[in-house]
């Protein structure tokens, strides 16, 4: 396995952590030095992210994941495009990007990335708005950036003025900060710093939730640049347990980066069987060849073929670019159909993605306040909370995820707001979709609320205990017991 061999980002940040200047380093010393440093951290998040049988799997099929690449984004698709798939220009370094003068994408890269949490660093648009205010703002001089504005305003823009709020909006921040490193008045550190704060999603966070691994995120963050193509950027996700059958989330957007459309549509062997109403329905003739795509890079030797990625394209012009491959579940089948009646109790899930055996699983489900640690005993979870990232943290550990959404807002959410929905739909062993209506016949209102006030005042958690029965298209649900 190669690391990436041109100068990027990756170098100047990782000299800048090692207190080396970046001049007196080789590109062979740095990289080798990375690898042996990471190693130990990368491998320790692994044996956390993925059981013991998973992980002795994905060390035997998978190369990506044995060889804990640094780049996962951009290494996966160097990989891809030589085995004759389309992938958008990856350009050398920001300096490349921005001598080309196209819209272009500055996205974060992680090891952590490929096979654990992911979406915890923004993408950044370099599009033509960006471009124009760069050259305001080099015309005016006016490349001063106030951090704790930009920092407040990411909380509230609440008490600030029109032109606080106009100044720490990303795309100003960003063009002052492109500004003035072309020009020399914010250094490479400078630089690197501000693309940490812009791109920041909740580094802080996830290093909170591992207090037993010393680990600092930022470290193993480095960023790759990406051309922009407008069009429609599409999430594809093979069902874990059902032959056939494709979920894939799909979103339109203006050459201006703007969201014209979204969708969530489940592709069951070539008819649309499912989706959310939102905006746009698609044509099962558009995604026959998107999905031949994903099955054949699904297949290709570095990757377990047995596994079921979430790979991300965009469409643009009819053609599909590879842009990622995340790691989610291996594909069992479903040996068995749930052809029963409900038994006393028992209510009929909304939807859900994955297995049981036929006599079910029993899990303690807890309820999440404003408690929030890493808990690998946490077999499955409501997530009462508004934190996406504790639960995209959680997920790709849990038995089971309940999600308390109805599909239409699955659908509008998954595709709009990015990883984190998805991640809860597709990394934990078994997701089950209940709908407010669903979610109180299951869980009593007075049952949930006096589990949220216990936890919330006395810090602890509490579960309750339910039974679920999946063939991998319907599963039933049953409380069998509260505290």
């Amino acid at each position: 396995m190669r690391f990436p061999s041109e100068f990027n980002l990756l170098f100047v940040a990782c000299c800048l952590f090692l207190g080396v200047p970046s001049w007196s380093v080789t590109h062979k010393s740095l990289c080798s030095r990375l690898a042996f440093d990471s190693t130990k951290l990368v491998r320790a998040l692994q044996e956390k992210y993925l059981s013991q049988r998973e992980h002795l799997r994905a060390l035997e099929r998978d190369s990506f994941y044995r060889e804990m690449i640094l780049q996962p984004k951009k290494e996966i698709s160097d990989y891809v495009e030589n085995h004759g798939f389309q992938v958008p220009i990856r350009f050398s370094s920001l300096n490349a990007a921005l001598a080309k003068g196209v819209p272009f994408i500055i996205r974060t890269e992680h090891p952590v990335e490929y096979f654990g949490p992911s979406g915890l660093g923004d993408s950044l648009l370099v599009g033509r708005a960006v471009f124009s205010l760069m050259r305001k703002v080099t015309k005016a001089r006016s490349y001063s950036i106030d951090w704790a504005i930009f920092h407040r305003a990411k909380r509230s823009t609440i008490g600030l003025s029109y032109e606080e709020r106009r100044e720490s909006r990303k795309d100003s921040v960003l063009a002052k900060l492109l500004a003035g490193y072309l020009n020399k008045i914010y250094s490479e550190k400078d630089l690197i710093e501000g693309l940490l704060k812009l791109t920041d999603n909740g580094f802080a966070l996830f290093e909170k939730l591992h207090p037993g691994i010393e680990l600092k995120y930022t470290k193993g963050l480095s960023f790759s640049f990406w051309e922009f193509l407008p069009g429609i950027n599409r999430s594809v996700v093979a069902d874990s347990s059902r032959e056939g059958v494709y979920h894939i989330f799909s979103t339109e957007f203006s050459a201006e980066g703007n969201i014209n459309w979204h969708n969530y549509t489940i592709f069951d062997n070539g008819k649309i069987k499912r989706y959310s109403d939102h905006d746009f329905v698609e044509d099962a003739r558009n995604l026959l060849g998107l999905i031949k795509e994903y099955e054949a890079i699904r297949g290709l030797g570095f990757f377990d073929a047995d596994h079921v990625p979430m790979m991300e394209f965009q469409t643009n012009k009819g053609v599909n670019y590879f842009l990622q491959y995340h790691r989610t579940r291996n594909f069992y089948p479903a040996k068995y159909k749930l052809q029963r009646t409900p038994e006393k109790g028992e209510l009929i899930a909304d939807f859900v993605r994955g297995i049981t055996p036929p006599e079910g699983i029993v899990v303690k489900v807890s309820f999440r306040s404003n408690q929030l640690r890493f808990t690998p005993e946490d077999e499955a979870s409501f997530d009462i909370h508004y934190n996406n990232l504790y639960t995209e943290v959680q997920s790709r550990i849990r038995k089971v995820n309940f999600i308390v959404k109805g599909l239409n807002e699955i659908g509008y959410f998954s595709s709009d707001k990015g990883h984190f929905l998805r991640s809860s739909l597709f990394k934990p062993e078994l997701s089950v979709v209940l709908g407010e209506g669903s979610f109180d016949k299951l869980v009593p209102e007075a049952i949930r609320q006096g589990l949220v006030s216990k936890s919330r005042e006395l810090g602890l958690l509490y579960h309750i205990k339910v039974r679920v029965v999946s063939d991998g298209e319907k599963a039933f649900l049953k409380l069998i017991d509260s505290p």
